[in-house]
């Protein structure tokens, strides 16, 4: 099983909740990787700004991810 779960955390608290649904996953091969949300990264996605403001719009759904298992 694979498991994708993404998160921005200001203060840290955020941070905590995902590593402890980590842990709770009963899964023997978690990894987690970290990604700094930096200016210079935010810069690299081109809908940033609408992002920024809440708007989803430029994204959509795509029914053939919802089966990730190998």
């Amino acid at each position: 099983m694979k498991v994708l779960l993404v998160y921005f955390s200001l203060g840290g608290r955020t941070k905590k909740v995902s590593e402890k649904i980590a842990e709770g996953l009963d899964i023997s091969d978690v990894s987690i990787e970290f990604f700094e949300y930096t200016k210079k990264s935010r810069e690299m996605i081109p809908e940033q700004n609408d992002i920024m403001k809440g708007d989803l719009s430029n994204f959509k759904y795509n029914e053939s991810i919802m089966d990730l298992a190998p």
